[in-house]
């Protein structure tokens, strides 16, 4: 009787837990991995938001009254076509979900989807993110607020 009560009671306990220590689901990427005891922690990938243990709420843009802007200019720039794709003479699109903080600072990519997979598009279209900051954040009724933002990429082969 007291072996059926121990699997209750550490499902009880593990629904304590708050978010950060909570086993992080699969459906889920931006939730940050906990290290295993005595492991060294590792850093956090470039996906990850820096600000989600912080408890921001990145508000979808269907919520926001003006959606975050973008340079861009330097994304075009930043945008490398991917080697394999180039010698294939492929044309792709990726979709990305983007975080982007009340300060415009981004804080996490990560494909949605990308057409043709496994390509290099995906990769691609992340790293021209990379030192990118929004020219101006969110507003939701005028105050600058932490949004998620889909931004679609189009490579078009030269």
């Amino acid at each position: 009787m007291r072996i059926a009560a121990l699997p209750l009671l550490m499902l009880l306990a593990a629904a304590a837990l708050p978010a950060e220590e909570a086993a992080p689901s699969a459906a889920s990427p931006w939730i940050p991995r906990r290290a295993q005891p005595g492991a060294r922690p590792r850093p956090a990938p470039a996906s990850a938001p820096a600000s989600a243990a912080e408890g921001d709420l990145f508000l979808p843009s269907e919520s926001v009254s003006s959606a975050p802007r973008f340079p861009e200019e330097r994304i075009k720039q930043n945008a490398v076509y991917p080697r394999a794709a180039l010698r294939a003479r492929l044309d792709g699109i990726v979709i990305l979900e983007i975080l982007v903080d009340s300060d415009g600072i981004i804080r996490g990519t990560r494909v949605l989807e990308e057409t043709p997979p496994s390509r290099g598009f995906g990769a691609a279209a992340s790293r021209a993110f990379d030192g990118i900051r929004a020219l101006s954040p969110a507003l939701l009724n005028g105050i600058p607020t932490a949004s998620r933002y889909r931004y679609t990429l189009r490579f078009v082969c030269p």
